[in-house]
């Protein structure tokens, strides 16, 4: 699931993948909340639809963590967070008025919230699901496109992550 949703050819170097991400960002503009959103159940019902998937290849990875482990940190334990996030979404996406004393003075002073374009994620090594993926959600919900480093170590569960995105 590229952000800009094409499927990624497996030898083009980062710094073009970023190139791309970059003028794709430019090019759409700050995205609307039905986008953010559809990109956040998109990586959602990558993690779902896979859970067996990534269980297996974590259980590959590590050898000796049990697959209750990592189905609970990795799957069922973010999938709330994810929610969580997909549903403030809106909330988080307005400006905020700041500085009541310059109000009164006859100032004014607002954050408007705005996406940075595209975010990399370095995910770990001992959680290689988890700290990419709520990362990735939460920069979808900033309206950013992401990059995604997988560890490693894990290179079993970074080489399913990377078929299926």
């Amino acid at each position: 699931m590229s952000a800009t949703d094409e499927r990624v050819e497996p030898r083009v170097s980062a710094s073009t993948l970023l190139e791309r991400q970059r003028r794709a960002f430019i090019a759409a503009g700050p995205p609307s909340v039905a986008l953010r959103r559809n990109r956040i159940d998109r990586l959602m019902a990558l993690v779902l639809d896979n859970t067996d998937a990534f269980v297996d290849a974590m259980a590959t990875d590590f050898g000796t963590r049990s697959r209750a482990a990592s189905l609970f940190t990795e799957v069922v334990g973010i999938i709330p967070v994810i929610e969580h996030t997909r549903s403030h979404v809106p909330q988080w996406m307005k400006s905020t008025k700041l500085m009541r004393a310059a109000r009164a003075a006859g100032f004014r002073a607002e954050v408007e919230p705005a996406p940075l374009g595209v975010v990399g994620i370095i995910g770990p090594w001992n959680f290689p699901l988890n700290l990419v993926v709520l990362p990735a959600s939460a920069a979808f919900a900033a309206g950013n496109r992401v990059m995604i480093k997988m560890s490693e170590v894990t290179s079993h569960t970074a080489e399913l992550m990377a078929e299926l995105a």
